[in-house]
C-alpha cells in the first residue's frame, strides 16, 4: 500500500505545517475522526506536538458530540479514572461508555458489563459480555465463563 493519508488521499504530510493545515481543513468539515485523532496526540504528545491534556480533551469533546465513539471511550476513561483532564465523575463515565457501546465499541460494553458486575447486577453484566463477546471481544468471552 502506497503510504498515503486516510482523510485526504494525498501522499502523507512531509511537515507538521501541512499535516496541521489538513487537518483544520478537516475540522472545518466537522470530521470527527480528524478531531478524535488530533485529541489522542496532544494526550500522548510528542515530538511534533506537545502533551497537553486540556486542549486533548477539547478536541476529544468535539469528536464526541460529532458521534466518535472512540472519542467517548477515550472521555470515559478520563472521567473514570481519577479525572484525567477533568473532574472525575462516574456518571459521565458510564453515559460516554453507554453512548459508545450503543455504536459498537466492544470495549466500551466491556466497561458496562464490569460496571454492572461491580454492581451485583450479574444478568445485565452478562448481558453487556456477552453482546461484547458476539461482536468479537475476546476478554468479554472470559468474563462470560466467569458469570
Amino acid at each position: 500500500m502506497k503510504p498515503w493519508c486516510a482523510m485526504c488521499r494525498k501522499p502523507n504530510p512531509l511537515s507538521k505545517e501541512e499535516l496541521m493545515r489538513r487537518l483544520q481543513h478537516r475540522m472545518k468539515l466537522n470530521d470527527s475522526p480528524a478531531f478524535n485523532w488530533l485529541g489522542g496526540v496532544y494526550e500522548d504528545g510528542s515530538t511534533t506536538f506537545p502533551k497537553d491534556i486540556k486542549k486533548a480533551v477539547e478536541l476529544l469533546m468535539k469528536a464526541a458530540e460529532l458521534g466518535n465513539i472512540k472519542a467517548h471511550n477515550s472521555l470515559a476513561h478520563k472521567y473514570y479514572n481519577k479525572g484525567q483532564g477533568v473532574e472525575e465523575d462516574n456518571d459521565k463515565a458510564i453515559r460516554h461508555w453507554k453512548l459508545a457501546a450503543m455504536g459498537g465499541h466492544e470495549y466500551a460494553r466491556c466497561m458496562l458489563g464490569d460496571i454492572e458486575k461491580d454492581k451485583g447486577n450479574m444478568d445485565r453484566a452478562t448481558k453487556n459480555y456477552m453482546i461484547a463477546a458476539r461482536d468479537g471481544y475476546v476478554d468479554a468471552l472470559e468474563q462470560v465463563g466467569e458469570a
